[in-house]
C-alpha cells in the first residue's frame, strides 16, 4: 500500500491505495486547503474501487470518480459539523465580485457556473463555497457535469486551465441565484427572508449556529437575490453575469 497526506479542508487525510494512480486520483478531486488542521482522517482505497474511513466502509464503485464523490459524500453528511461554513453552491467570480448559485443536486448549479467561466469569469467552485465574514472563499475542484436532467452518475470530469481559477481569496456576494431547469431562461426576484431561508437549507451543517446564520444573513442583505429559470446554459449564464453586474 502507498500511503500519503493531503490537507483537505481542515482535515488533514491519510490516503492509502495499491496504486500511485488512485492517490492522484484522489488528490486531483480534492482542492489544495490552506486552513489550519483540526482533525486526521484515514482514507484507505482497495482494488475494485472500494472505498474505507477510519476503517469503515463508505463506498462501492466502477470508477475511480464515484469512489471520489462517494467518499466525498460521506464526509459531507458525517462529518459536515467539522469541515467549517460551508454551502452546497456553484461560485463564480466576476470582476472581483461572487455569483453564487445555492441549489440541490440536478439543478445545473455545475453546467451554469461552466458557462459563466466560458463567458470570462473565473471559477471559484461547483460544489461547495465556504461562507466567510466579507463573503465566500474558493472551493474549485474539477468539474463534473452530466446532462440535464440525468440523474445517475454519468458526468464527464472537467479540468480547467490555472488562468481559469479564481485565486484564493474572498469576494463579496453581488448576486445569489438558485438554479431551476424550466421552459426558458429567466430571472425572477425573490424575497430576502426566502433567500436567506433557502440558503440555510443548503448550509452542510444542519444545525446552524447563532454566528453562521448571521454570516448567511449579512451576505444575503448585501445581494441582489433571484430564482433562475433555464434551458440553454449560455443564456442563463449571461443572465446571473448580468444581474451580478447590474
Amino acid at each position: 500500500m502507498i500511503s500519503s497526506r493531503k490537507r483537505l479542508l481542515n482535515t488533514t487525510v491519510e490516503i492509502n491505495s495499491p496504486r500511485s494512480t488512485l492517490t492522484g486520483r484522489f488528490f486531483e478531486h480534492f482542492p489544495d486547503s490552506t486552513a489550519p488542521a483540526k482533525y486526521t482522517m484515514k482514507i484507505t482505497l482497495k482494488q475494485g474501487y472500494h472505498a474505507f474511513v477510519n476503517r469503515r466502509k463508505v463506498a462501492d464503485a466502477k470508477v475511480h470518480t464515484d469512489v471520489l464523490v462517494a467518499v466525498e459524500a460521506w464526509m459531507r453528511e458525517n462529518y459536515a459539523y467539522r469541515l467549517g461554513n460551508f454551502v452546497h453552491a456553484a461560485c463564480a467570480a466576476v470582476d472581483g465580485h461572487a455569483i453564487l448559485l445555492p441549489g440541490e443536486s440536478h439543478t445545473g448549479k455545475s453546467t451554469i457556473v461552466a458557462s459563466i467561466v466560458r463567458l470570462g469569469a473565473r471559477y471559484c467552485s461547483d460544489e461547495l463555497a465556504e461562507v466567510r465574514t466579507a463573503g465566500v472563499g474558493t472551493y474549485p475542484k474539477p468539474l463534473y457535469l452530466r446532462p440535464p436532467g440525468v440523474k445517475n452518475d454519468t458526468r464527464k470530469v472537467v479540468y480547467l486551465q490555472e488562468k481559469e481559477v479564481a485565486p484564493d481569496s474572498t469576494y463579496p456576494v453581488s448576486v445569489i441565484t438558485f438554479p431551476k431547469i424550466g421552459a426558458k431562461d429567466r430571472l425572477v426576484n425573490i424575497p430576502r427572508p426566502e433567500a436567506l431561508a433557502r440558503l440555510a437549507s443548503r448550509f452542510l451543517c444542519k444545525t446552524l449556529s447563532y454566528r453562521q446564520l448571521e454570516l448567511l444573513k449579512r451576505i444575503v442583505l448585501g445581494s441582489r437575490t433571484y430564482t433562475l429559470e433555464w434551458c440553454d446554459p449560455g443564456a442563463a449564464a449571461s443572465l446571473a453575469i448580468e444581474a451580478g453586474s447590474g
